[in-house]
């Protein structure tokens, strides 16, 4: 965050001081938010990774199920279910 506040702040110092030509405040706009998207790019990156293999393990699930006496079951899919639906198999459209 602290990023993101630096980068605003030196977005909005180039924009005010060049009133005379819109062209060269847009080019500093553009500059600055491509600073910006590369620092939440480097910053989320990893963690994208963590989210990504953490999706992966949740295919390993079918979806929670709720008893008549309110137990919650989450039952883990079998190599044969999970190899079915990678292949496209038992998909209902």
């Amino acid at each position: 965050m602290k990023r993101f506040a630096l980068i605003l702040c030196l977005l909005a110092a180039p924009v005010s001081a060049q009133n005379d030509s819109l062209e060269e405040g847009a080019e500093a706009l553009a500059e600055g938010m491509q600073l910006l998207f590369d620092g939440l790019i480097a910053e989320l990156g990893p963690r994208m990774e963590e989210l990504r293999g953490l999706l992966g393990e949740l295919n390993a699930y079918h979806p929670p199920e709720v008893l008549e006496n309110g137990d919650i079951l989450i039952r883990r899919k079998t190599p044969e279910e999970i190899e079915a639906e990678e292949n496209g198999e038992g998909i209902e459209l």
